[in-house]
């Protein structure tokens, strides 16, 4: 018998099922309560890196391409922020 879904996906917003085991971990924080792939709990932590200043937008993006994820299976906001880093930054043009 399938048990009901207990957490939704931070990068998705896919409901899954963690077991109970992972949930009673105190000394870290498995990436099953965060994601519900491992490829998804990597966008989200290239995606915080990038948020708290310590990756640039080129090395976000280099890390965000070798991860094998579709933005369009993505939250919206997740999906915003995915653009923003792929998205050239705006040059100023002399006067």
């Amino acid at each position: 018998m399938a048990q009901e879904p207990n957490h939704r996906c931070i990068v998705c917003g896919k409901p899954y099922r963690v077991c109970d085991d992972c949930l009673k971990k105190h000394s870290f924080l498995p990436w099953r309560t965060i994601a519900d792939t491992r490829e998804h709990y990597q966008v989200y932590l290239v995606l915080i890196q990038y948020r708290d200043g310590y990756l640039s937008r080129p090395e976000a993006r280099e890390k965000l391409s070798r991860i094998s994820f579709s933005p369009e299976e993505c939250r919206e906001g997740v999906r915003r922020q995915i653009q923003e880093i792929f998205s050239e930054p705006e040059t100023i043009s002399p006067c």
